[in-house]
């Protein structure tokens, strides 16, 4: 993309094979090569602001005619690809020669995976992890480095992965279990000397309800995994294994997320969602996650100095019906026709977009212990309270609790809530766009 711009490229997959897509990244960033089965590999160069082509990969000795690569990995210096029981690695140094040569540690290796049952992805970590359908394996060497006269191919876990690659999350191998309904890690166990599978899921089966088919992991600055499903959904792991956390939210739009992927701006994670929204063409959008509304396919525009009443330059949203926030506060949500819609009253800045619902549902109540409650202070449990940080008032059991001071004039917004705030019972939501961080119950 040049100065907003998007660049136009010519690629060789339809749209059903970009689903089984492989992106081999090369270290040092300028390269990333492509694998699908039914195609070539192909090669696309980075200058580091724009993609500079895209073209088939040349290799020396290409173990391959036409059965393609379909996943891969840099391990060791070494381009790594793979199909059905296939392991084929380039010469140590280089990404495109497979020459053969007489075992020593500048050939290339040709072996095979014990098991023709297909492979789905592989990954470079302390050892090369190769996930089939039906299980995993582990290429290891005797000596510091694999090569065609010291490698070794064994099964270490019979769980089996789905077609989706892998994400290296701290230090454990996520990846998606073959039926696609699993999230499983695995990693090495110091005290057994082996790798050790095990499910990040089992604890919100209600959550990861159906079957995922995209999967990103951006570590900054929340340490975030995004989960695309076959229904549209989207699910969101918070996963700090120093920290012992690992918590999981589903998400709904107004439409249905097709991909997504997880790409790093300025150290920080930048998630871009492939999402066809409702409107009267059921369009396409590439959207990148923000936090700065509680609304999806985010439009704001500034009127700064000249208020209006009318909204136009606004046709992706034709034939829906949108949430609108004028100048801070909640407008009624309005019905988009002929690119535009009117406004009940004047606002300079505008900010429309698909609202979603915020649902809460607490963990057990902290009773603690001998000692008092958990927080830093005991106290008697009479009333129920939740502990905002710069957050509007949720509605509870339907209603919203009183919430204006005399410190908002009317016409404005209410200023967020920092404190805490008495309610009823242990279940809220907040159905319109505004921001809430709920920070504790007490």
């Amino acid at each position: 993309m040049t100065n907003n711009t998007p660049a136009t490229i010519v690629t060789p997959w339809t749209l059903a094979q970009a689903h089984d897509l492989h992106v081999v990244p090369d270290p040092v960033g300028t390269t990333f090569t492509f694998m699908h089965p039914s195609v070539a590999p192909y090669v696309a160069t980075w200058n580091g602001a724009n993609v500079t082509g895209i073209a088939i990969g040349v290799y020396t000795a290409a173990p391959w005619t036409t059965n393609y690569p379909e996943t891969g990995a840099i391990h060791q210096g070494r381009l790594m690809a793979l199909r059905d029981n296939n392991f084929w690695a380039t010469q140590p140094g280089t990404r495109t020669n497979f020459t053969v040569g007489s075992g020593t540690a500048s050939d290339s290796i040709i072996e095979e995976v014990d098991e023709n049952i297909g492979i789905s992805w592989c990954a470079s970590l302390k050892d090369f992890v190769v996930g089939t359908r039906r299980s995993e394996h582990l290429a290891t060497s005797a000596g510091a480095f694999i090569y065609a006269g010291d490698i070794g191919i064994t099964k270490h876990s019979q769980v089996g992965g789905k077609n989706i690659q892998p994400q290296i999350m701290d230090d454990a191998l996520v990846y998606i279990q073959g039926a696609g309904k699993k999230v499983m890690a695995t990693q090495y166990d110091r005290d057994v000397q082996q790798w050790v599978p095990q499910e990040l899921s089992y604890q919100a089966e209600h959550i990861n309800e159906g079957v995922i088919k995209s999967f990103a992991w951006g570590p900054h600055p929340s340490y975030l995994a995004w989960f695309g499903k076959e229904d549209g959904e989207f699910n969101i792991l918070t996963f700090n294994k120093a920290a012992q956390v690992a918590g999981w939210s589903r998400h709904t739009t107004q439409g249905d997320v097709k991909s997504l992927a997880v790409g790093e701006i300025n150290g920080e994670a930048e998630v871009v969602m492939v999402v066809e929204r409702p409107d009267a063409s059921n369009n396409l959008f590439i959207e990148i996650q923000q936090d700065d509304y509680a609304m999806d396919c985010v439009t704001v525009q500034d009127h700064t100095g000249t208020p209006v009443t009318s909204i136009s330059g606004v046709s992706q949203y034709d034939g829906t019906t949108i949430s609108v926030l004028t100048d801070g506060a909640v407008h009624p949500d309005v019905a988009v026709s002929a690119g535009g819609f009117n406004l009940d009253y004047e606002a300079e800045v505008v900010v429309m977009g698909y609202s979603f619902p915020q649902q809460i549902k607490t963990l057990p109540r902290d009773d603690g212990g001998v000692a008092g409650s958990a927080r830093a202070y005991s106290k008697r449990f009479k009333d129920i309270y939740v502990g905002l940080d710069n957050s509007q008032v949720p509605k509870i059991n339907g209603v919203y609790p009183p919430d204006r001071t005399v410190a908002a004039p009317m016409g404005s917004p209410q200023t967020p809530v920092t404190g805490l705030v008495k309610v009823g019972n242990f279940g809220w939501t907040l159905d319109e766009p505004i921001d809430i961080c709920l920070l504790y119950t007490s």
